[in-house]
């Protein structure tokens, strides 16, 4: 019975989360206020996490499939819509803040995976 509680807590969080999201949707197109995602943004996300996901599901005992399915779905719907990619022009501090939290988040990659390779 003790090895049931995490899911119990994980179900519940889950449920909790899209109750809430559903909650704020439809209050925003009460509002009016509801607006076409930015699928350029689902695409970029998709990868990192397909990226992240395949190496990782394979590691891991497949306890990572659900990261990996959920970039692909992300991927897809990002390039299917690639019509409606919306125009960022960005500011040179925007530009620099990117470029560093693309080499960060490399960085971190990288030594997550050196990390998980290299354990005993």
């Amino acid at each position: 019975m003790a090895g049931a509680f995490p899911w119990i807590v994980v179900s519940v969080a889950v449920a909790l989360i899209v109750l809430g999201a559903v909650f704020i949707i439809m209050a925003k197109r009460k509002k009016g206020v509801a607006s076409e995602p930015d699928y350029r943004t689902f695409f970029y996300m998709g990868l990192v996490w397909v990226l992240f996901g395949a190496p990782m599901m394979f590691l891991h005992r497949f306890e990572f499939n659900a990261l990996f399915a959920m970039g692909v779905i992300f991927l897809v719907m990002g390039a299917a819509n690639r019509k409606k990619w919306k125009k960022k022009e960005l500011t040179k501090r925007q530009k620099k803040v990117q470029y560093v939290s693309v080499a960060v988040g490399v960085a971190v990659l990288l030594l997550l995976s050196a990390y998980m390779l290299l354990r005993p």
